[in-house]
């Protein structure tokens, strides 16, 4: 899809979604029309990892577990390290935002 200006946006995009998002998902573009591109989500991306506030962008936190606290005695708790994974949401909705307007429809299939 180059553009008047001869830019090749989709090209553009795509190496966009890939910098971006590469390391949740794998990226696809339709090879015949150039007009479908398909995201795979890797499943690595899914497992839980610590929280951290700096990397906490398109992410939901996991509430942290209470684990008996043997030093403590008597039956109290302390709570174990926060966690969190990709929010499929926030992310097809940032990967539409960077589309600008090169994506005219979007599905979820699973």
């Amino acid at each position: 899809w180059p553009d008047r200006l001869g830019a090749d946006r989709v090209g553009a995009f795509m190496s966009t979604l890939e910098a971006r998002f590469g390391h949740l998902a794998l990226f696809f573009l339709d090879g015949l029309e150039g007009k479908v591109i398909a995201v795979r989500w890797k499943p690595t991306a899914f497992l839980p990892v610590p929280f951290k506030a700096t990397e906490a962008q398109c992410m939901v936190p996991l509430l942290a577990a209470l684990e008996d606290d043997p030093k403590a005695g008597g039956g109290k708790h302390r709570a174990a390290a926060a966690s969190m994974i990709p929010s499929v949401l926030e992310l097809v909705q940032e990967m539409l935002l960077l589309g600008e307007g090169l994506i005219t429809r979007s599905e979820l299939l699973h």
